[in-house]
């Protein structure tokens, strides 16, 4: 089992697209997907793959967090697309950073040991480590939203592979800097970015891969901009693969195959990075 987390420090209008279409990919590679919806309700994973996200009666991840659900993790689960399985966003996402710091500090006031600090940033990993799923899936996909937060901490944490999607224009050193704070913060552990993927390149000028900044390598690999696929994908409620693959939709245009293509390409090399690390 491989896990990684997609993490920008500014999520940009197709993440979402672009992360549904790589657990297809990776599906469409024969790897059983598993994809964790870490953001807060709105316009992510769980609304693009045309599901619902989970309100105050529905079971969520984050009662699993905080260890008041004895049910098994798997049961969240729900089937998004052929090969694809997700666990849906929820309302308590939203208010995640409280949530954790009021757990933690339950936590430790009842400790025996003074000296003891509960791990905010570890209770994704250690709910993933404890189900079935490492065992169930061969790629777990984790969208760790934006920003630096317990939504990325325990996202990048439970991952520790991340890739960094960012929008053509974007500067690559503020990209780098929000970055190593996390890194910082999760000092336990080595963060491993897989690289960097500019999105929105200029059709014309795909050979564009970005700039190099500090520790953040280039993946070698672009998305151009492409609003007609990205928006009819969208409200289809489909990755790009299935938008290509189903008759019910039209048919691509060989500039819109460009970007399935690199989305392909790009699971390939993400899958053989994870298994064949350096």
């Amino acid at each position: 089992m491989y896990t990684y987390a997609v993490w920008s420090s500014e999520r940009g209008p197709h993440t979402s697209g672009i992360i549904a279409s790589l657990a297809r990919a990776h599906a469409e590679r024969d790897d059983r997907v598993l994809v964790v919806d870490f953001t807060p309700p709105g316009d992510g994973l769980t609304e693009y793959f045309g599901l619902e996200p989970g309100d105050e009666g529905d079971e969520n991840v984050v009662s699993h967090l905080i260890e008041e659900n004895d049910d098994p993790f798997e049961q969240l689960i729900r089937s998004a697309e052929p090969g694809v399985d997700i666990v849906p966003t929820h309302e308590h996402l939203a208010d995640l950073e409280n949530t954790l710091k009021q757990n933690a500090k339950l936590a430790e006031i009842s400790s025996s040991s003074r000296n003891y600090e509960y791990p905010k940033s570890e209770q994704l990993h250690r709910v993933l480590s404890d189900s079935k799923v490492f065992y169930e899936y061969d790629i777990i996909l984790i969208d760790a939203r934006s920003e630096t937060n317990q939504h990325a901490y325990n996202g990048v944490y439970a991952a520790q592979n991340v890739l960094i999607p960012y929008e053509s224009g974007t500067d690559l050193e503020a990209v780098t800097t929000d970055f190593e704070d996390i890194r910082d913060t999760l000092e336990s552990i080595d963060v491993e970015p897989l690289g960097t993927v500019p999105m929105g390149i200029d059709p014309n000028n795909t050979g564009d891969l970005g700039g190099a900044s500090g520790d953040l390598p280039s993946m070698g690999i672009s998305i151009a901009d492409c609003p007609s696929l990205f928006e009819d994908a969208r409200v289809a409620r489909s990755s790009f693969l299935e938008f290509d693959a189903n008759e019910e939709y039209r048919q691509l245009e060989p500039h819109e195959r460009s970007v399935v293509a690199s989305i392909e390409e790009l699971a390939e090399v993400i899958a053989t990075t994870l298994k064949n690390p350096c």
